[in-house]
């Protein structure tokens, strides 16, 4: 639950170096809504299911379109629509749990963890960040995005070969 909406006149600044995570995260969750797209659509006809889905996607399309598709090294801090608050908390906060376990699995092969992860305490930063300025609350360390939730429970119940 939120304590207030995200103001629209007060864009989030997002730094360049953080830039090429945040777009990484981006193409996640739209990865992520096709998928269940695909299986919703598959499932049978029931098009008011695939509303939300839809409008996850075309969110993420949205905030794409303003990250820009592919990095750029001349890139410079973007401020972005306050009002996508919610997906780039959703894909920074992912793309930061990533950073972490790579490093932690960098560090138990025995490397040295801190070239990996040169970002990751930015992108912790610019979480807490977000989250004090939107009130959007942070996800559980365990907890899967609801998309990727919704994907599981639906494969679960797919078998090769099932008619729908």
């Amino acid at each position: 639950m939120r304590t207030h909406a995200p103001s629209r006149t007060n864009p989030l600044t997002i730094a360049a170096a953080l830039l090429p995570h945040l777009r990484a995260g981006v193409k996640d969750e739209l990865s992520t809504a096709l998928e269940l797209l695909l299986l919703q659509i598959h499932s049978g006809p029931a098009p008011k299911r695939w509303h939300s889905t839809l409008k996850r996607f075309y969110e993420g399309c949205a905030l794409l379109e303003e990250l820009g598709f592919t990095d750029d090294p001349l890139q410079h801090d973007l401020e972005l629509d306050p009002r996508h608050a919610r997906l780039i908390l959703r894909s920074l906060e992912a793309e930061h749990q990533a950073g972490l376990h790579r490093m932690h699995d960098a560090k138990a092969a025995g490397f040295d963890p801190t070239e990996i992860g040169k970002d990751i305490p930015a992108l912790g930063e610019t979480v807490s960040e977000i989250q004090k300025r939107t009130g959007l609350k942070p996800r559980r360390k365990t907890q899967k995005s609801y998309l990727q939730a919704q994907l599981d429970t639906r494969r679960k119940g797919r078998r090769r070969g099932d008619a729908k």
